[in-house]
């Protein structure tokens, strides 16, 4: 299958040279959702797109048509909102399963061929162990590529791959070894890198800062998960929001 992917580095702009992270996919779930307008951003440049539960109903608000629609359908508006879409693949589950929506989501993106999607919405809603739920599919292998909520885009680099993108200096960015290590990285960019140190999964890297208007994180061993809140463009008036990787313009 030839799929169409987003590159996470913005290579048009920089002209970078390096091993390009890919997105194939996205599963929109329920929870506090991400900004529809990067949503509309990267939805439209992949060739799949998923739902599971009420992500079905942000994707029918923002006129997406889902290839995939799944979940046990017990916080969507309207489950019958499914049938709308005639052509898209629906799988419906009971509410007792082993399996939580977004769990199945991404199995069944995976059984597709689709093995870099990255999660829309999910954001805190009164149900801190979805959140958790969310977070632990990170741990497994193949993990999502990433997932980007109300207030972050986070994002999966694995051994062997390094992610480099313009930044705004100044800006936080936090790093987490996931799934099985040992683990080791290396960065360019920020106020304390990420190489020399031992790496375990009892450590993390919070809150570290932008120091220039480039940053790049190598993984040479195991897998970092790299969080990057939402900031807004001081230079735009507060009209333009630097989604971590993306821009879009409110």
């Amino acid at each position: 299958m030839n799929l169409s992917r987003i590159s996470i580095c913005d290579c048009e702009a920089f002209r970078c040279t390096i091993r390009c992270i890919v997105v194939d996919s996205v599963l929109l779930i329920g929870g506090a959702r991400a900004p529809d307008y990067l949503l509309r951003a990267v939805a439209g440049r992949v060739s799949y797109i998923a739902t599971a539960d009420s992500g079905l109903d942000h994707a029918r608000e923002l006129g997406l048509a889902p290839d995939l629609i799944c979940g046990d359908m017990d916080s969507v508006s309207n489950p019958d909102i499914a049938d709308l879409y005639p052509e898209a693949q629906v799988y419906r589950f009971g509410r007792e399963k082993d399996e939580t929506d977004t769990e199945i989501g991404l199995r069944l993106l995976r059984e597709a061929g689709f093995v870099n999607p990255v999660i829309f919405g999910g954001g805190a809603s009164g149900r801190p162990d979805h959140y958790f739920g969310i977070l632990w599919t990170f741990e497994r292998t193949p993990a999502p590529r990433g997932w980007i909520d109300s207030d972050a885009e986070m994002l999966v680099v694995e051994e062997g791959e390094r992610f480099e993108v313009g930044a705004e200096p100044g800006t936080i960015v936090s790093c987490f070894p996931v799934g099985r290590g040992p683990f080791s990285f290396m960065s360019d960019g920020l106020r304390w890198p990420l190489h020399g140190l031992q790496w375990t999964r009892e450590t993390s890297g919070m809150s570290n800062i932008v120091d220039t208007e480039r940053i790049s994180i190598s993984v040479t061993a195991g897998r970092i998960l790299i969080v990057r809140p939402f900031v807004v463009d001081s230079s735009s008036n507060g009209s333009e929001l630097v989604y971590g990787t993306w821009r879009a313009t409110a």
